[in-house]
């Protein structure tokens, strides 16, 4: 059995609103058995020997919090141990971010899924789909998702901890 981890990153309001007005959606596809590996790895490479509770980008990115007062040299080793972490684990990886503004502009009522977070997980599951296709994929394939304002997923610094699941 396979396993979808994606995580939500914007917003996801009325473009009037002040902020980024944009909205994106990423994760990972791997093996339930990688993602068991991966969750020891992440917590004792990353997490325990950079001596972090847990890992959260949105406050690397901005310095804030545990990363405050990391050198650069600190910071790239971070990434490097991170993003290798996953590449182990990961059978593919998925994207897909639209401003909200296009897309209010661009699809039509009709056509429109009934919010925008609504468009950009379609369009990461028609990618996870076309790759387990591609890669003759037959087992199922477990989606959990993150909330937008990260308050479910991946709580108690445990990786992962589905808000909302289906299994295709």
């Amino acid at each position: 059995m396979f396993a979808a981890y994606l995580d939500a990153s914007g917003k996801t309001e009325d473009v009037s609103k002040p902020g980024v007005p944009a909205l994106a959606l990423a994760g990972y596809v791997a093996p339930v058995e990688a993602w068991k590996r991966f969750d020891k790895k992440w917590r004792v490479e990353l997490l325990r020997s950079f001596s972090l509770k847990h890992a959260h980008h949105k406050n690397f990115a901005q310095t804030r919090n545990q990363y405050e007062g990391w050198s650069e040299k600190k910071r790239v080793r971070y990434v490097q141990v991170g993003s290798g972490l996953i590449n182990q684990a990961a059978s593919v990886g998925v994207v897909t971010a639209v401003l909200l503004k296009d897309y209010a502009r661009s699809v039509s009522a009709n056509q429109k899924p009934k919010s925008p977070f609504m468009f950009v997980a379609a369009e990461c599951l028609k990618q996870i789909a076309r790759w387990a296709s591609k890669e003759k994929i037959t087992e199922p394939i477990a989606y959990f998702f993150g909330l937008v304002s990260g308050k479910c997923a991946y709580s108690r610094g445990r990786f992962p901890q589905p808000c909302q699941m289906a299994v295709m």
